[in-house]
């Protein structure tokens, strides 16, 4: 049976859970009607009907046919009682973008948990009886959801960005989300073994259930361009429809084998529906030529498309354009036109620092929250109190190696003149003025020390201590002597060779950065990941306070044990944030024949670096 319904277009279509001849029908112009059709008089009663403001997007019956669930065009989720009749609960703006896939959680409590997707990747958990109906939300996903399944405690959903997300809605986390695809993902069938995917071009990718990290295989099927609907007829039998093929048809599994079609239906299929009973097929398509629709300026019959904001028909972007449809372009450009000028609102202001990002974020990232299923440390780990003892460590140690090394390099020196490093040696080797000098000098240090106007100790006293002082104390005067060589021109002469090496074009400079509990050396337009959960959004641009060294090619500028941020600035962008790729994680128990498997996916964010800058004022 076909049934034409002229210019009135169905767009979706929701079978009872329960009576196999009931369905509701979902139409562009808002309308939603519970009809009943008999096959042997070939007609479709109306039983009710309900409008809504906007084009219908979706329709799902609860689980026992009592409650309908209706998404529509301006976002609104709606709750209807079928026998009654009547709207129970509406949410308007469910979504910041259109919806575009809802599903019923067969086993929820009560018939009212539902999910929906958007147009731009985000899924949220409703529970309709409570008073705050949002139970969570997702945003691993970045375009379009087009349609979801269920595998025990597993949510599944399929985007166009080419992934597959597996989400355990009772924990409210992300299990796995697979590798991107060959094409985007149009469509989803679960069964207890394998999820088959219907994908853009024209293939039916294959999960093993449980395991949503890697493609098992890939089915080639004889649609041109693209799998947009999949139904399980059998175990081991599939039937596809495709928006832009109007044959439905049948592919053998294992082995793979296409077995041709088994109807037509002019126009594309939309959507392909098996009733409860199992004995009947709905297909839905929305034609264009057939229901006498036409260019809104030209008349045209051919090539048309539909408007997503008033349903009209047009061929070209000329006729989009026309005095006939300016209406509703120009309110189409002028919302493009407000969301780009408020992305760049924020371009003209200075970069933040770090520091100062974290502090704004008190209430969004609060600091005592630990990250699940991960290490026990919190979320802004970078800001730890033992990162301040860290690098406390790393100055005494610096601090003590050089030391050391001066020592080290004197001793040798006075090896070198044969004179020694035992103190009879060094103190036979000076002559009387110098052992004059010498006591003078180490009486000063003394009275710095004490607080006393004069020395107190013997002549003979005085000689003993200076025995065993003496390495000390010339040390102590080589530095000084050393420091007071070093002049003004000096160190112009070395701040001018550095501003001249950065300011070069071909000069590539390098700095060692420490942020997220690591140390990495990077270069301009570098890339580095962190992983683990860093609370920054793609496309934050962030400035690395704590850096540890810079240099170029013939000079190295080293921190004690860190670079001050005027003299060196290194900034960055978030560029990405994603996952790793999953790894298989085996898990034994001795003396048991038990093997437990887990995939592992860690939270990843992409940095590049944009510059390294030098300042010569600030050195």
């Amino acid at each position: 049976m076909e049934k034409n319904f002229e210019t009135n277009k169905p767009v979706r279509v929701a079978l009872h859970p329960l009576s196999g001849n009931r369905f509701a029908i979902g139409f562009i112009d808002g309308f939603i009607r519970f009809c009943s059709f008999d096959l042997l008089e070939t007609k479709i009663e109306v039983l009710a009907s309900r409008k809504l403001k906007k084009a219908v997007r979706e329709l799902s019956f609860s689980s026992d046919g009592e409650q309908l669930f209706a998404v529509c065009e301006n976002r609104a989720l709606c709750l209807y009682n079928v026998e009654a009749n009547k709207r129970i609960r509406c949410i308007q703006k469910s979504h910041d973008h259109k919806v575009n896939a809802l599903f019923v959680l067969p086993d929820a409590s009560m018939k009212y948990q539902v999910v929906t997707g958007d147009e731009f990747g985000e899924i949220k958990l409703w529970d309709l009886r409570a008073k705050e109906p949002l139970v969570s939300c997702f945003n691993e996903q970045e375009d379009v959801i087009n349609d979801f399944g269920i595998v025990g405690n597993a949510l599944l959903a399929v985007s166009s960005d080419g992934t597959l997300g597996a989400y355990d809605f009772r924990k409210q986390k992300l299990l796995v989300r697979s590798e991107p695809m060959h094409s985007e993902l149009l469509c989803l069938a679960v069964t207890h073994k394998y999820c088959y995917i219907g994908s853009g071009d024209s293939y039916l990718e294959v999960f093993k259930t449980k395991e949503y990290g890697n493609l098992l295989e890939r089915i080639k099927t004889d649609h041109p361009f693209g799998v947009d609907s999949v139904q399980l007829l059998r175990p081991g039998v599939l039937l596809t429809g495709s928006n832009e093929d109007d044959q439905l048809r049948i592919t053998h599994l294992n082995p793979n084998k296409n077995l041709g079609n088994i109807g037509l239906h002019i126009g594309g299929v939309q959507q392909l529906s098996i009733t409860r009973d199992r004995e009947f097929l709905i297909s839905v398509e929305l034609t264009m030529q057939n229901e006498g629709i036409s260019c809104l300026s030209c008349g045209s019959f051919d090539s048309l498309n539909i408007c997503p904001r008033c349903a009209l028909g047009y061929c070209c972007v000329k006729c989009y354009r026309s005095e006939q449809h300016r209406k509703c372009s120009e309110s189409f450009y002028r919302e493009c036109v407000e969301q780009e000028l408020r992305c760049r609102g924020d371009a003209q202001k200075p970069l933040k620092t770090f520091e100062e990002f974290m502090n704004e974020q008190p209430g969004d990232f609060p600091m005592d929250m630990g990250i699940p299923d991960s290490s026990d440390h919190i979320v802004d780990s970078d800001d730890d109190d033992n990162i301040d003892s860290y690098l406390e460590k790393v100055k005494d140690g610096c601090t003590s190696e050089y030391q050391s090394a001066d020592e080290r390099e004197l001793d040798r020196q006075l090896t070198l003149l044969g004179i020694g490093t035992d103190s009879e040696s060094l103190l036979s080797s000076l002559s009387d003025m110098e052992k004059k000098s010498f006591t003078l000098f180490y009486n000063k240090l003394l009275e710095q020390e004490s607080g006393l106007g004069r020395s107190v100790f013997t002549v003979l006293v005085m000689v003993v201590t200076l025995l065993g002082s003496f390495k000390l104390l010339m040390r102590q005067a080589s530095t000084t002597i050393k420091a007071e060589i070093v002049h003004i021109h000096k160190i112009e002469e070395v701040t001018s060779a550095i501003e001249q090496e950065w300011k070069q074009r071909d000069t590539r400079l390098f700095a060692v950065v420490y942020i997220n509990k690591r140390q990495f050396k990077v270069s301009e337009n570098d890339l580095i990941a962190l992983y683990d959960n860093v609370p920054l959004d793609v496309g934050d641009k962030i400035k690395l306070e704590k850096v540890l060294a810079v240099g170029g090619k013939n000079f190295t500028l080293f921190g004690r044990p860190l670079i001050h941020s005027p003299v060196v600035t290194v900034n960055a962008t978030v560029v990405e944030k994603t996952t790793s790729y999953p790894q298989l994680r085996y898990m034994m128990n001795n003396h048991t024949k038990a093997r437990t498997l887990h995939w592992m996916s860690r939270e990843t964010t992409i940095l590049r670096i944009n510059n390294i800058k030098v300042e010569r004022t600030d050195l």
